[in-house]
C-alpha cells in the first residue's frame, strides 16, 4: 500500500531558448521544491532543427543542482556523455528508438 504522504509529484518545466528560461525563473521562482524539475528541449519547434548545443548552453542558466532534463536530438552514447558533463540527470529519447529496428539494442548502445 502506498501512503498519500509518500506520493510527491513535480512539473516538468519545459524550455527552448533562454528568453523562456529566464522568463519562467522569473514568473515562477524556479526552482523551487514543487516545480524543480527543467526539461531543455534541443528541438527549435519553429524550425524543427536539432542543436545539442542548446542544452550546453541553457544548463547554466537553468541553475539546477539536480533534475535537468536534456530532450530531443540523441543519437549516439556521445550525445548523451557530451551533455552530462554539463549536469543533465536525465535524457528523454523518443524518436531514436522509435525509428530503430531493435529498440532494445539501440537502448543498450545508447546506456550501456
Amino acid at each position: 500500500m502506498i501512503l498519500a504522504a509518500e506520493l510527491s509529484l513535480t512539473v516538468l518545466l519545459e524550455v527552448h531558448c533562454a528568453d523562456s528560461l529566464l522568463r519562467a525563473r522569473s514568473m515562477i521562482g524556479f526552482p523551487k521544491a514543487n516545480y524543480s524539475v527543467i526539461g531543455i528541449n534541443n528541438r527549435n519547434l519553429e524550425t524543427m532543427k536539432v542543436d545539442l548545443n542548446t542544452t550546453i548552453r541553457l544548463a547554466e542558466l537553468a541553475d539546477v543542482q539536480k533534475g535537468l532534463v536534456a530532450e530531443s536530438g540523441f543519437k549516439t552514447r556521445a550525445d548523451i556523455e557530451k551533455v552530462k558533463r554539463y549536469g543533465v540527470s536525465a535524457i528523454l529519447i523518443g524518436e531514436t528508438l522509435c525509428k530503430s529496428p531493435d529498440i532494445t539494442a539501440k537502448f543498450n548502445e545508447l546506456f550501456h
